[in-house]
């Protein structure tokens, strides 16, 4: 992945597909608007799924950010503010049985 196309869309008012041109050949390729400037931020794509995907997982790197854990308190690549455990303690707590536990009632 691209950390200048990442950056790009870090700071970009707005991510999008376009269709154009690549020879002779039609495609898709994800662009960004910076300053009110539309910029090209991958190649050409054959099928718009293609960009789609692409642009995704752009978004997805741009909200990448180093949190620390709410268990343990280490720093981890936080995909955001609903990911706040990290892989660590997710797998340490994973196996706990929680089947008595209950919210809203009792028991």
């Amino acid at each position: 992945m691209s950390s200048a196309a990442v950056d790009m869309v870090r700071k970009a008012s707005r991510v999008f597909i376009k269709a154009g041109y690549s020879g002779k050949h039609r495609g898709w390729a994800v662009f960004v608007t910076i300053d009110g400037r539309e910029q090209q931020v991958t190649g050409w794509h054959g099928y718009r799924a293609g960009a789609e995907t692409r642009m995704e997982e752009l978004q997805r790197q741009a909200r990448l950010k180093q949190r620390p854990c709410l268990t343990c308190g280490r720093p981890f690549m936080s995909e955001g503010i609903h990911n706040r455990i990290c892989p660590k303690c997710k797998i340490t707590h994973a196996d706990k049985d929680t089947s008595s536990y209950a919210i809203g009632r009792a028991i």
